[in-house]
């Protein structure tokens, strides 16, 4: 099996654009959500799944001032930016 799609490389980094992440999605048989589909504020668990990693994970980043996060009460449910766990993810890219 083989796909063709086009890629753009920006220092080093390859980009498919969503077109090609469905072409190469659908040559594999699953189903990429590109990042337009995940919602703007998410609660601990969707964050979780976002960002590939554990819920305890996030909390303690949380706990440890690392994400920031909205929430009504204290108490109440917490709430993650998108824009904010990709600014995280961003702080941790190394060999820049």
């Amino acid at each position: 099996m083989s796909v063709t799609v086009p890629v753009e490389i920006v220092n080093g980094v390859v980009t498919f654009d969503d077109s090609a992440l469905a072409a190469i999605s659908e040559a594999v048989g699953t189903s990429a959500q590109p990042v337009e589909q995940w919602p703007e504020w998410m609660s601990v668990e969707t964050a979780a799944r976002y960002l590939g990693c554990s819920v305890e994970r996030i909390r303690n980043l949380k706990d440890d001032g690392a994400l920031d996060y909205s929430q009504e009460a204290k108490g109440c449910r917490v709430f993650f930016a998108r824009a904010d766990l990709d600014a995280y993810m961003r702080s941790l890219q190394v060999g820049r």
